[in-house]
């Protein structure tokens, strides 16, 4: 099954703005972005046979298989990364990378690992402000970068956007989708005591390192 070019770039988005509880995988990183740069859809296998132990490839092929789906495209990846089954991984990592955390760090790290539906709000330095809302709940999240692709002189105060992390992984995603995702997040028990938790505050996000900035500037992410 194939990523097409247009999932492939939320993809290499993705995985490039992660803050995983494990250990992360440059390579990977790097050989995404790498793939971006062919401007074709590509065959899941071709990233296996280089990365055999990274099992997400199979996921999003079950995803795009549940969805209907004969290819992994960019509304695949936004379903995988911000339902519940996501929601599931992010719990089994917590449980086994760590454990020890408070129980507040433990619910602000499963929420800031989900693609979120949100609205921007702010912008300052180059770093944009938003707000996530969801069935009454308010979190403020700060800062959050814009990758080079997206960047213009559009005033984009108020547009509705997919985050990660520090990262605005998509601009004016489809409104069925945002609130798909909403309502699949609220229906997640961690996830609603995350909101519940957090209502009303600020998540202030880590920026990203600057080996990071550098690739996504390299590749033109």
């Amino acid at each position: 099954m194939k990523i097409t070019r247009d999932g492939l770039r939320l993809l290499a988005r993705l995985v490039v703005s992660c803050e995983p509880l494990g250990m992360k995988t440059p390579n990977h990183e790097l050989f995404i972005a790498e793939k971006t740069r062919e401007e074709r859809d590509i065959d899941t296998t071709e990233f296996e046979r280089v990365f055999p132990n990274i099992v997400m490839y199979g996921q999003l092929r079950e995803e795009a298989t549940a969805l209907g789906r004969s290819d992994i495209d960019a509304e695949v990846i936004c379903r995988f990364f911000g339902g519940i089954g996501h929601v599931e991984k992010v719990q089994d990592d917590i449980a086994n990378h760590a454990p020890f955390l408070e129980e507040n760090a433990k619910l602000r790290i499963a929420l800031m690992h989900m693609l979120l539906p949100v609205t921007l709000t702010e912008m300052r330095d180059g770093l944009f402000g938003a707000e996530y809302r969801n069935n009454g709940t308010v979190i403020r999240i700060y800062p959050l970068h814009i990758f080079k692709s997206d960047t213009s002189t559009e005033n984009l105060i108020g547009t509705r956007a997919l985050t990660h992390f520090s990262s605005i992984i998509l601009l004016s995603p489809p409104e069925a989708l945002a609130t798909d995702l909403l309502r699949q997040q609220y229906e997640s028990d961690i996830l609603k005591r995350s909101l519940v938790t957090l209502h009303g505050g600020r998540v202030q996000q880590n920026i990203l390192c600057t080996q990071v900035q550098k690739l996504i500037a390299q590749y033109g992410l």
